[in-house]
Parts: C-alpha cells; structure tokens; sequence
C-alpha cells in the first residue's frame, strides 16, 4: 500500500473544537465550520437557591435581550412574586439578582403563574393569582436589561376581580396583544387579552370558553400558520375530559369557536401545549389519570375556529404521579421537547410530528426535580428546565444531541482536545491511531421466565449451589388465583456463559395445599450437607413456620418432609430470611413469631440428609417483625458471625442490626448490641458480604432522605459492628433492591426499582466507604426486584443473575458486565450513531475506515 504526498499533513484537516473531542474518536464538522464528536444531549445543572425557593416556576425567552427570564413564588420569601433574568453560555447558564414584582403570596397552586415574551414591545408579561389582593388575577409588564441581567417592573393591572387561578399566557404575534386564560368567576375558563404600552398593560374584556363550572389547567399556544390561539384544559364539569379550544383576537377581544376534546372519555390533567413551526401542528401533552397516570401526547390541527386530533400516543407508563408538563418546540432540530416530573424525579423526552401523530425517543433524566417549567432559547438553541430536587432550585441547560449524517463525518481525531481548542482530524487516506477499544456496555442476556403467573410474587429467590454447579430459583404461583394457587415451587437453572442464557428443569412443587394462599419464602444453601433449605409460613396450618431440605439432581430436586420450627397461632406469620453459617455448618433462620407478639426471632437448624432440626427460638428484637422485604441476613465468613438486618417497628421503622454468634454444640445463638445503621424510616433492605474487603455493605431505602437508594459498609468487631458514611447510589426513591458479592470482580452487584424501572449497579468497597457506578436500566416497563435475594453469582461462569417480575412474569437473566473490543486488521468499520465504532452499517450508513492494527485504522480506507 502506498500513498503519494505527506499523508500526515495532507489528510489532516485543523478546526476549532465544539466541546470535548476525544483522543481516535469519529469527529464530524458541524454547520458553523467547528468540529466536534458524535454526542447525545448533555444537561448542565446550576443552583439558584434553596428548593423552597421555587414554590411555582413558570419560563419565558425573551428574544430582545436573549435571556431567559424565570416568574416564581418565592418559598423562601413568604411566596412572593419573584423574577430572575438568566443568560445562557454554551451549556452554562448564569443569574442576575432576583426581584420582587409582588410582595405576597403569588401563585400558590398549580398554574398560579404564568409568563410569556411580547416580542412587539420587548416586554415579558407575568400574570399571577394575587395573594394579597384577594386572590385576584393580576399581570405586570417586565423590561429586561442585558448588559447585568437585571429586569424591572411597572405597575400591577388586575384583570380579573375575582379568584383567578389555572392561568396560562401567549403572545398573538399577528395581532400583537398578551392572551391570558384561568379560571375565573363561577369557575368557569375565560379568556382576555391584554396590550402592552410601556411599562404597563391594559385589558379588554374577558370572553367565556367553557361555563361547565370547574375548568382547570389551563395551558395556551399561539398558532402562527393560522393566526389564532389555542387553549387546552380539563374539563372538570364534564369529567375531567380534555378540551381544547380555538380563540381569535380582534383588537382587545378575542371569540372562541366550538371545544374540541383530546382525550376521549379519559381524564386529562396537568396539560402542557406548544406549536410546532415546522410541521403547523399544535401539540399537548397531559397525563391520563384513568391509565394508570400515563404521560400521553397528542397532535392538533387547526382549520378555521376548530381544532382536531389524531390518537394519542403515549411517552411515559405508569407511576408518573405529580406530573407538571412543560412543552415547548425546538426549532434548530424540529423537536417536541416535554419536561416531566415521574415518580421523585424530572425527565424529559424528544416526539417528533408526522402529520397528525407523534413519536418519542427514549426518555432522559434532567437532574431536577416537581414544579418544573421549561423554555426554549432560539439564539443559543437550548432548552432551559427549572425545578426543585434536593432541597436545592435547579436550572438545567439542555444542549441537543450532535448527530451523525452521511455528510457531516470528516474523520477521527489525532488527539484529545478541549472545547474550543484547535483540533487536527485524520481525513481520508491518513492513518489515524490509538483509537480507543469498542465499550461493550453492561446489559442482560437472554431473559427466561420460570413463571408466567407472578402478579403477586415479589419475594423470590435464587441460590446457586457449587456442587451441582446450578441455579436454584425458588418461588411461589400467584397467590390469589389459578390451579397453583400459592404453590411453592424450585426450578434448576444452568448459565451458558457462552451466549448468556439460562435453561431451566421442569419446576418442583414442594408445597401445594392451596387452600389459602402462601405469601412468605426463603431459602440458603448448605454447602456442608449439599442441600437446599427451604423456609416458609404455611397458612393452611395454623400459619405454622416450616422448613424442607432438597437434593439436587440434574435438572431436578427432591425434598424431605417439612419440619416445623414455629407451631403458628393461626394468625399471619411475618417474613422469613435465611443464611448459613459456614463456620458452624447451620442454617439460620430469622422470623416473626406469631406465639409470641410477633417478635423478632432466629432459629438455628441442622441440616442431616433430607432432613433439619432446630435449637431454642431466641428473641433478638422485642417488637413486632416485619415482612420479608424489610429485613436481611448475611453471613461474615471473615468473622465467622451473621449480621441481622432488619427494620425496628417499634423504634419508628428505623433500620437496625444485631451481629448474631451460633453455638453448634447446642444449637444456640446470641447477640451483640443492637446498632442503628438508619436513623431513619428503613423498608427495602438486603446486605452482601466482600469476602474481599471483608466488609458487609447494607444497601436500603432511607426515608429521612427521600427514600434514596442509600449503602454503608459494616465492620464486624467481637460481637458489634460498625458503619463507614452513608452513600446515596440511586437519587430517587427506591422500591426494592437485592444484592450479590461477585467474587471475579471484587464488585457488589445489585439490582433497584424506582418508578417501574429496573436498574443495576456495581459497589466497590473500599475501606469503610463504599462507590457505586451510574447504573444501568434492565427493564423500563413495570419491573418488581425479588428482593432480597434477588440476584446470586454463579462461580462456575463468574455470571451473575438476577430475578424480576417483569409486569405479571417472573423472569431470570444472566448480567453481562461492560467489556472492551478492539479492532479486527482487514475488517472495514462503519460508524455508527452513538460515536463508537461498529462492523455492520448504522443508519445512516457511514464508512470509519479499514484497520490494519488492534487501534490502527485507514481512514475511509
């Protein structure tokens, strides 16, 4: 092979850098002539004060000074009516000082304020529910000053004596007059325009839209194809049915045509609305309260005074509760942009409009939290999102995704540089090195459902068992309904490490009077007898706690009797947890005891053939025990002791430890002191043990902090033990975790729930502080964590493998950990859309180049 010239210098081509480029990445040359890498959108967090202090948010843009200017009641100020101007850099975004526009409580519900940019004066326009002035609607005029990001106010004008609330503002850019819409007199929608002069505002008369007495959410567009404006609300009067409505402003007036509704015979509330200038479409988003609370969006077109839809299409499932939409349209990429607030946490998604329907890609994490507004910024083409996380008001800068065309990719880049330095990329015919290995990202093999009725199971298990090289999953059938009604049954699985599945034996029922249904399981291995021991409240016997051994055998396992360790009083029994002690060579079994109070108890049972028989029941906490998912057991082979997680019902929930010692002379357990490891409301737990670090890392939801995914790592010492600082690896409330020490990587896996999503993470200890990794989403749509013993390592293919109800099915998959893939010399690489490097064509489809080395590669080769 051979090239004529000086290649290093021939095919090179030197830029300005747009953010970051990394060092042997696809660089594309974006519409301005700077270069930049393949990108998806990036937000930029900046706090503005304390989260009191965002009450009620509402969002303008102000093309005259490009600014962002920001209307809120002021929390942290008694309520009070207060505007911040914010100008936007790049992906950073800086504040002038806050001003006061009405010294009392403004806005104090749910669109109780609202803002909009008059772009024929260069004035923004508040307008607010008044406090102070009994509750009345009022709207001042606001003139922002760019050089120090400062903005003052003129006088207030009230435009509706009476309550006013449920407001909403736009600017007819064809007749240039503010429309405000709320809810007014009788609680009726009304409309009413208003003129700015100055530094004041005046109002014509307000025109009635709906008089079915209760309209609320108020949300309103300015279609600029028709010229007309577009109003979307609840209809509370007629079942809270979303409508909408077309108005038409003449002079100081504006009519209304016939209402029009979006959501069929479905509730629809917290509305959001924007016009999309590319396609001539208005769009609204809403959340379905008759769905299960879904976010769902749908496309109008106006002819005339009307409005219709086409079908409405949903962008977020269930547990979007308290979702505040905020909908605005970006132009540079023809975006449908909605901020949300779902399940503790704000997201935004991207739709895009084809005729009268609307496509969303996947959703985005904006690091803010409820009372979110958002607004659009057409000079530097972001998205700016305020709202409340953390105790703390956010401002997040949104800058689009650079994506990848079959024009715009130029070469890779010969180095690292920062943004806005001069970069030099490899083009066509150079040899670019050091290009980085492919990434494999962290996903799931193949996932199997070992149950297809788990509507009601959440507490199952899974043990991997080192002599038959297996996977043991115990559960139990729906317990309500079906011919299995509550049995308990174990399947064998067995991990193909090769391409990430599981097969499965046929399943075994080991309990199966279904007279009434079993709700309570849990199992441990015993790797001196080589058996499974199963524990569990039979409701069929007087609630009685029972306990089986199984054999494994192949793809199957057999079972002794059932042995009773707790005789039941014929009241519920709480939940089981179960380790063994490989020090003593004993199963401990932990439990409420019915008998007596519900105390929490341990039992220490020996495993002889298909057998087990148990010592004295022994309390280790004087209050009532509580369910399976509030509780764990681990044991610390460094130690040799168990630690005993559990929450203190009689201590305000709070989470609790004792470090346990068995006794196998007799049978017999005792404790050490007991220790507070939350001082908290503690629910979801599960504890793993590093035979690396030799440290317990207890992993919980803590309810004095939002009920955050939280971890801190225990130190046996004697019989106590103690705690390093409490970490938060998941920033929203968590609804289930389980956890796995992995020994081929020295790494805790565990999987969470928050919302219905499914996340699993990687904890490393070190010390008596742990850090965890970002995380991964396994499954999006309605997941259940089987906690706490959810996951297991398989030591034979150094897999791990978690269980989840995905929905009404009990699935088990295999956890395939992040890798690196270099180049392949003689193989041609397309690049592909995310940035990286791929052998197959993407879409579009666009030549990298042929490798000649492990990181070596001829560009467009």
């Amino acid at each position: 092979m051979r090239f004529i010239g000086d290649i290093a210098l021939d095919a090179e081509v030197r830029a300005l850098a747009s953010g970051a480029i990394t060092d042997g990445s696809p660089v594309l040359v974006n519409a301005d002539s700077t270069v930049g890498n393949i990108a998806g959108a990036t937000f930029t967090t900046t706090n503005l004060g304390s989260g009191d202090s965002f009450y009620r948010t509402a969002m303008t843009f102000d093309s005259n000074s490009n600014r962002i200017v920001i209307a809120y009641g002021d929390g942290a100020n008694s309520q009070y009516g207060t505007a911040v101007v914010a100008s936007v850099s790049g992906g950073n975004i800086s504040f002038g000082t806050p001003v006061v526009f009405n010294s009392a409580q403004t806005g104090s519900n749910v669109n109780g304020i609202t803002i909009t940019f008059d772009s024929n004066s260069n004035k923004v326009v508040i307008a607010y529910r008044d406090n102070g002035n009994s509750n009345y609607g009022t709207a001042i005029v606001g003139t922002v000053d760019n050089s120090d990001n400062s903005i003052s106010f003129g006088s207030e004008t009230v435009f509706e004596s009476a309550l006013a609330y449920h407001l909403s503002s736009t600017f007819d850019t064809n007749s240039n007059k503010v429309v405000v819409s709320y809810r007014g007199a009788n609680d009726d929608g009304f409309g009413v325009v208003g003129t700015v002069s100055g530094t004041s505002i005046s109002f014509g008369t307000a025109t009635e839209f709906s008089g079915n007495n209760d309209v609320t959410n108020t949300a309103a567009t300015f279609d600029s194809s028709n010229n007309k404006v577009v109003i979307a609300y609840t209809d509370a009067g007629n079942s809270n049915i979303g409508t909408a409505v077309v108005g038409t402003v003449s002079g100081t007036s504006i009519s209304f045509g016939s209402v029009a509704t979006f959501s069929g015979s479905n509730d629809a509330t917290f509305n959001g609305i924007t016009f999309d200038t590319n396609s001539n479409k208005v769009v609204i988003a809403y959340r379905d309260e008759s769905a299960s609370n879904v976010g769902k969006a749908i496309v109008g077109t106006v002819s005339s005074t009307s409005i219709s839809f086409g079908t409405a299409v949903t962008f977020r499932n269930a547990d979007s509760t308290h979702m505040l939409n905020s909908v605005v349209f970006d132009s540079s990429n023809n975006k449908i942009v909605i901020a949300y607030y779902q399940a503790d946490h704000a997201e935004v998604v991207l739709g895009t409009v084809s005729e009268t329907s609307i496509s969303f890609a996947t959703h985005a994490d904006t690091g803010t939290g409820d009372r979110n507004s958002a607004a659009y910024d057409t000079t530097n083409n972001k998205v700016v999102i305020a709202g409340r996380k953390d105790a703390l008001a956010k401002v997040v800068v949104r800058s689009p995704a650079v994506t990848l065309t079959s024009e715009n990719y130029i070469g890779i880049a010969n180095a690292a540089y920062a943004d806005g330095q001069k970069a030099t990329i490899k083009t066509t015919g150079s040899i670019a090195r050091d290009i980085p290995p492919v990434q494999i990202a962290d996903s799931l093999g193949n996932a199997v459902t070992y149950d297809a009725s788990q509507d009601q199971s959440i507490h199952n298990t899974v043990i991997y068992d080192p002599d038959s090289q297996k996977l043991l999953i115990v559960y139990f059938n729906n317990p309500f309904s079906g011919s299995n009604r509550g049995h308990a049954k174990v399947v064998v699985g067995t991990v193909d490490s090769s391409n990430n599945t599981i097969s499965l034996g046929t399943p075994v029922t080991f309990h199966a009077d279904s007279t009434l249904p079993m709700q309570t399981i849990s199992a441990a291995y015993d790797t001196n007898a080589d058996r499974l021991v199963v524990a569990f409240a039979d409701p069929n016997d007087s609630h009685k706690s029972k306990a089986m051994v199984g054999t494994v055998s192949g793809t199957s396992i057999s079972f002794g009797s059932e042995v009773v360790f707790d005789a039941g009083d014929g009241s519920e029994t709480k939940g089981t947890a179960m380790a063994f002690d490989s020090n003593t060579n004993r199963i401990v079994i932990t439990y409420g005891d019915s008998n007596n109070s519900d105390y929490s108890t341990a039992i220490v049972g020996t495993v002889s053939g298909t057998s087990i028989s148990f010592g004295t029941a022994v309390v280790f906490n004087s209050s009532a025990h509580s369910g399976d998912k509030y509780n764990d057991i681990v044991f610390d082979s460094n130690a040799n002791k168990l630690a005993i997680f559990y929450r203190d019902s009689g201590a305000s929930n709070h989470g609790k430890v004792r470090v346990a010692t068995v006794d196998s002379s007799d049978n017999s357990i005792s404790f050490g002191t007991e220790t507070s490891f939350n001082a908290g409301t503690t629910q979801y737990m599960s504890a793993a043990f590093d035979s690396n670090a030799n440290k317990i890392l207890v992993l919980y939801d803590d309810g004095g902090n939002s009920s955050y995914g939280t971890g801190r790592v225990g130190t046996i010492s004697g019989t106590d033990i103690s705690f390093g600082t409490a970490t938060v690896f998941q920033s929203s409330a968590m609804y289930g975790v389980a956890s796995t020490f992995n020994s081929n990587t020295n790494k805790i896996t565990i999987g969470a729930r928050t919302g219905s999503t499914g996340i699993i993470y990687d904890a490393t200890i070190s010390g008596t502080g742990v850090s965890f990794s970002s995380g991964f989403v396994f499954n999006a749509t309605t997941t259940y964590i089987q906690y706490p013993r959810g996951i297991a390592h398989d030591a034979n293919t150094n897999k791990d493998i978690i269980l989840y109800r995905a929905t009404t099915a009990g699935v088990a998959a295999v956890i395939v950990p992040a890798s690196e893939q270099f180049l392949t010399i003689g193989q041609q690489y397309f690049v592909q859309t995310d940035g990286t490097l791929g052998t197959s064509a993407d879409d579009p489809s666009v030549i990298a180049g042929t490798a000649i080395g492990a990181s070596d590669i001829i560009v467009k080769g």
